[in-house]
């Protein structure tokens, strides 16, 4: 009745209920079910972890269960930041696991207060114990530091009072001396703590105005539409199912697809958002963002394979003003991972649009259409001549910028090794304690990473030919 009353009270909040055995859990279930037709969840170890996955959904969703009956096995790992009601239907003795109880709720993504309900039977031992976590601990409404250590050096003496609850002249008496040595400990173990932080390294910490403009970087990433939409486009091109569950939460499906095409893809599908708050309240849910393993995985297949190396476009004209060529080149340099080369000199992308004579252009995507090159590539002087000539001119261009590039590259790689090799060559003056074999190795690094830059690579990526004139001509 205490619970209806509390369910009624709330007016449809969440609220989550704890308790220790899954036992308990079955007991409250049984009992609702005869009291109340209130949607209700369980979450116990009883059940597999899908339908707990599933029942902790349903308890986060907006239109289902009110309430969700917890055993133990809900107190770590499972966050639901998103209901400011907990109930506490059992104690238990161990501070540090009442704190596990309450971070369910008390944690990032909470929005409210979150408000503690704890039912107990006056005149038993859970009466003593709810007063002890709150009238002496104090850890109802505050964390408590050194947690561990209050309790065990109190737990025996807790105990024995709790072993023998029964009404008498010296409970009571018994009770506040418990309570008195407990606030001493407990006032003890934080004077402790607090003398030992180290407050310089909380200050160097603390950083706020560099924190700031991650944090809003962070948030203009989240809510890039752009992402999630070339995901979505990418996914779907490889086979993958994608279903609509809610705003920006998806189901991906792997029927008619090879399970291990996608890295990141479970053989059974996986559901995902791309919402931090909705993944947040919602742990069944994969938060995807550019480092997801499903995305990683999902751009490697395609960077991997030889689709989109080359496309046909059409940038329609009333003026016959022949071809263009998009190519997209990759300088890299093949190195070992030791060296770290990335440093100096990454895979790094280069865009050439040249003419049909072989000229320096410009090409936007406004206007692009799709078209069929057969026409065109008919030809044989288009085939044996002006292709290959715009594909070297294009080639001669990507390797001045590739030169300029590695101009930067050389000049960064000096300053930092030779930097490097300086400042041994000034500790060897001074410690001798900085052996020779050291000093050595930095100059082979040094001499090892010019030779590399030396050796610098162009590969030729992917490549668009764009017809610029009247679309009519390559049907012709």
């Amino acid at each position: 009745p205490w619970l209806l009353d509390l369910l009624d009270r709330l007016e449809g909040e969440k609220v989550l209920l704890i308790c220790h055995a899954r036992e308990q859990v079955l007991a409250l279930l049984d009992a609702l079910s005869r009291h109340t037709q209130r949607p209700v969840a369980a979450f116990h170890e009883g059940l597999t972890i899908l339908q707990r996955d599933r029942n902790a959904a349903w308890f986060a969703e907006a239109g289902g269960a009110q309430l969700l009956v917890s055993s133990e096995i809900g107190s770590e790992g499972r966050n639901f930041q998103f209901a400011h009601h907990l109930v506490l239907f059992d104690l238990p003795r161990d501070p540090e696991l009442l704190e596990q109880r309450i971070g369910r709720l008390d944690r990032i993504g909470q929005t409210g207060d979150v408000e503690i309900h704890v039912p107990y039977l006056a005149g038993t031992a859970h009466e003593i114990l709810a007063r002890w976590h709150h009238e002496a601990l104090d850890d109802l409404a505050r964390s408590l530091g050194g947690a561990r250590e209050i309790y065990e050096r109190l737990a025996p003496d807790l105990e024995a009072l709790l072993v023998d609850p029964a009404p008498g002249p010296d409970l009571e008496a018994r009770t506040q001396e418990l309570f008195a040595r407990t606030r001493i400990v407990r006032d003890e173990v934080a004077r402790r703590l607090e003398e030992g932080r180290d407050r310089l390294l909380e200050r160097s910490s603390f950083r706020p105005a560099p924190a700031a403009l991650v944090a809003d970087s962070i948030v203009g990433e989240d809510g890039d539409p752009a992402f999630e939409s070339h995901l979505l486009r990418l996914l779907e091109h490889f086979g993958v199912e994608v279903e609509e569950l809610s705003a920006r939460t998806y189901r991906f499906g792997t029927d008619g697809l090879f399970v291990d095409a996608i890295a990141g893809l479970p053989p059974a599908g996986m559901a995902g958002t791309f919402s931090r708050t909705t993944a947040l309240e919602r742990e069944d849910l994969a938060f995807l963002t550019r480092d997801h393993p499903l995305a990683i995985g999902a751009l490697e297949l395609l960077l991997g394979s030889e689709r989109g190396n080359s496309a046909f476009a059409v940038l329609e004209s009333s003026e016959p003003r022949g071809l263009l060529l998009e190519a997209h080149f990759v300088a890299e340099i093949l190195a070992p991972a030791r060296l770290n080369m990335d440093r100096f000199f990454p895979p790094t992308p280069i865009r050439v649009v040249v003419d049909h004579q072989g000229e320096t252009a410009e090409l936007e995507e406004q206007g692009l259409t799709d078209g069929r090159p057969d026409a065109l590539l008919a030809r044989p002087e288009v085939r044996s001549r002006v292709l290959p000539e715009m594909l070297a001119a294009a080639h001669d261009r990507a390797r001045t910028a590739m030169s300029e590039d590695l101009a930067r590259a050389r000049s960064e790689a000096e300053d930092t090794l030779s930097g490097e090799l300086d400042r041994l060559l000034a500790l060897r003056s001074v410690n001798d304690r900085v052996r020779a074999e050291e000093i050595d190795l930095a100059r082979a690094e040094m001499e090892e990473v010019r030779d590399l830059l030396d050796e610098a690579r162009l590969r030729l990526d992917s490549t668009r030919l764009v017809w610029h004139g009247p679309a009519a001509a390559l049907r012709a």
